[in-house]
């Protein structure tokens, strides 16, 4: 080899490995961005929803509050707490509760501090605190009901990290990843060097230390958290859980595909009404 080519060689290296550490840095640097994305609200915006709903705020020990919407159903088989994904805010995520609401279970749901009308910063710390907030006032509030969890996307990781410590009838985790570190692995395989991510969500470590009936729901074309990505958990399920797949559906879609409301009917059987 001449001297030309290798010293071209020799540039084309050191600009890869250039290039690649200021792409590394950079994804360290954004994780927050990439990972929160809050839409805040007025303290005076109304919410729009079709089925009846009550608003109303949790204050923690620091005087943060977070904003709550609490959905009513005629039946009230049981009370779920959901907690919805890492972007927008309550108004967008209340659009997949009424199908749930119809079938006789009440719902609360909650913006997390940074989201909507709640205080404070995003951060997962403040999502535990938020969980561990407002299942308190679920059990002091309806303490003749069973709670369900119900986590969305960033939110199956709040949900199975509240289950571990905390009694529920079951666990519900729609569109989940193994954690934040694998989903990273899993979309960015190209990053040959271990990134250094401060947020880990770690479903996989959560589901294994929970004694909770877990059920799972994902989609085929799910491009933000991919199969292969929830896939992982199966190894951690026990034999009474349940994974299900529902094919064609992609991340926000589900609830447009008939098998995956034949799926919700089955996770939610055991709470039918007896004659």
């Amino acid at each position: 080899m001449s001297a030309v080519k290798l010293k071209s060689l020799v540039y084309i290296i050191f600009s890869t490995i250039g290039f690649y550490s200021i792409f590394v840095s950079f994804f360290y640097t954004v994780q927050k961005k990439l990972i929160f994305r809050p839409e805040p609200l007025a303290q005076e915006y109304e919410f729009k929803f079709d089925i009846p709903h009550d608003e109303f705020d949790l204050c923690h020990q620091n005087g943060e509050k977070i904003n709550c919407l609490y959905f009513p159903s005629e039946e009230k088989k049981a009370l779920i707490i959901y907690f919805h994904g890492n972007s927008k805010n309550l108004q967008y995520w209340g659009k997949f509760l009424p199908d749930v609401v119809k079938r006789g279970f009440d719902i609360v749901a909650i913006d997390y501090r940074g989201y909507g009308k709640s205080d404070g910063d995003a951060s997962e710390e403040n999502m535990y605190e938020d969980a561990r907030l407002i299942y308190k006032w679920a059990k002091d509030n309806n303490p003749d009901i069973e709670v369900i969890l119900w986590g969305r996307s960033l939110g199956t990781a709040v949900a199975s990290h509240l289950s571990i410590d905390n009694k529920a009838e079951k666990l519900i985790l729609e569109t989940p990843f193994y954690s934040i570190p694998e989903l990273v692995k899993t979309k960015f395989p190209f990053l040959l060097v271990p990134v250094d991510l401060k947020y880990k969500f770690p479903n996989n470590t959560n589901i294994a230390n929970n004694e909770m009936k877990t059920y799972i729901i994902q989609g085929t074309k799910d491009n933000i958290v991919p199969l292969k990505s929830a896939e992982k958990l199966k190894s951690i399920l026990e034999t009474d859980d349940h994974f299900f797949i529902i094919k064609g559906a992609g991340h926000k879609n589900l609830h447009k595909f008939n098998d995956y409301h034949s799926v919700l009917d089955e996770i939610l059987k055991s709470h039918e009404s007896t004659p």
